[in-house]
């Protein structure tokens, strides 16, 4: 359990794809990211998960989600204008 709140926020498939490749840019090389994508999404053991990742360029990759955890701040310039899920 956490005791902090995690706010769920909502962007189409292109804003994930976008914010995904931001987050690999240096300065904001202190958050982490964990992504959920379609190819993840239709793989039932992680071994052919990972065949599949690499044969497949990350152009190729329709992101579903992205978990971000970090400073405050970064994760705010990033996703400051998101809503919320609701």
């Amino acid at each position: 359990m956490i005791t902090f709140p995690v706010p769920v926020l909502k962007g189409s498939r292109e804003i994930l794809k976008e914010l995904r490749y931001k987050v690999n840019l240096p300065e904001f090389k202190e958050l982490i990211a964990a992504d959920f994508s379609d190819l993840a999404q239709g793989c039932m053991i992680y071994s052919e998960f990972i065949e599949k990742m690499l044969q497949t360029a990350e152009e190729q990759l329709d992101y579903l989600g992205i978990a971000l955890c970090g400073p405050k701040k970064m994760v705010n310039k990033l996703t400051g204008s998101l809503p919320l899920l609701r």
